[in-house]
């Protein structure tokens, strides 16, 4: 596997039901944490790219949920592995 990385793939569904999160009739499909140098640039950055703030905020200050434009649930972060 010499030269592989990371590789992300998407599929269109026919017939799409929006994610809710935490809680709802489609459960998330996905979930992609995504680490960061810091928490409050990054979410004005991915903010002005379209996604939003999810309501429910477990962690703010570790972790920052937010919505792509389709809905799913990711999560910008400033905790990293040892």
């Amino acid at each position: 596997m010499a030269g592989a990385g990371p590789m992300l793939t998407l599929m269109r569904v026919e017939h799409f039901v929006p994610p809710a999160w935490p809680e709802g009739p489609q459960q998330q499909q996905l979930h992609l944490d995504i680490a960061v140098e810091e928490l409050d640039p990054a979410t004005e950055a991915a903010l002005a790219m379209g996604a939003t703030a999810a309501e429910l905020q477990p962690a703010p200050g570790q972790w920052r949920v937010l919505l792509d434009p389709a809905g799913h649930p990711f999560c910008l972060t400033a905790v990293r592995p040892d």
